[in-house]
């Protein structure tokens, strides 16, 4: 009999003693809930920063990529037009130089230079050919003195107007010089700006190629943090179902 009534007061100390230790028990299940709920609110605020800055990094290098494409748009414009105007200066240049070389063939002052010089032979060869009748004579005709005296005249009035159809001869063509070494500066500058183009160009391509490069390189780290952040969601979903 006294077996049997110790047995239900060893039963009553046992639920007393896990009431009494219930209450800590709670608040530690509390504690620990409240530190896992700050971590995962802290992963969430670092992946939704991470989230942010990648695309305002993707956006970054979206702009940049436009700008460039921008530029090596108008480069090309550019180098068009430059080229165009190089073509129509060229087909001036050679339109140029074919009319100098008809206006040589078919110029008045070349036509009238020669005839003047035929004519100037013929009066010389007729001087001559008087100069031996005369000297042959011992009596001067009057009248083939003047004749001479004429001569002698148109001669040197042939002189003079040759003298002056070459000095506008030499004018002509010192300004054709002076065109020819305008020309010449002018399709070297051009020369050098269209190497000067070029060289932009190649640059710019290389900065395309050098920002296209990095954009994919800033994909790539975009989607593996978009699948870092979409797996820890799906640790915060799991956790919080």
């Amino acid at each position: 009999m006294a077996a049997n009534t110790q047995e239900p007061d060893v039963e009553l100390g046992v639920q007393q003693s896990d009431l009494d230790s219930l209450p800590c028990v709670v608040e530690s299940v509390s504690h620990a809930q409240r530190q896992q709920s700050d971590k995962l609110t802290q992963h969430q605020s670092i992946s939704h920063g991470l989230k942010i800055h990648l695309q305002e990094e993707i956006v970054q290098l979206l702009e940049e990529d436009f700008q460039l494409s921008t530029d090596i748009t108008d480069l090309h414009k550019k180098l068009q037009r430059d080229q165009r105007i190089h073509d129509e200066y060229s087909n001036k240049v050679i339109h140029h130089k074919t009319q100098v070389l008809e206006l040589e063939k078919t110029n008045p002052i070349q036509l009238a230079l020669a005839k003047q010089e035929k004519l100037l032979d013929q009066l010389q060869a007729e001087k001559a050919e008087l100069l031996s009748q005369l000297s042959s004579k011992k009596s001067i005709d009057e009248t083939r003195n003047d004749k001479v005296m004429r001569l002698k005249e148109e001669v040197e009035s042939l002189r003079g107007n040759k003298r002056q159809l070459e000095k506008q001869i030499e004018e002509k063509e010192t300004l054709i010089q002076e065109e020819n070494k305008h020309q010449g500066s002018l399709l070297q500058d051009i020369s050098v700006l269209k190497k000067r183009n070029h060289a932009q160009l190649l640059r710019l391509r290389n900065q395309v190629k050098e920002a296209q490069i990095r954009n994919h390189q800033w994909h790539e780290e975009a989607n593996q943090m978009e699948q870092q952040i979409a797996h820890l969601q799906q640790l915060i979903a799991d956790h919080e179902a």
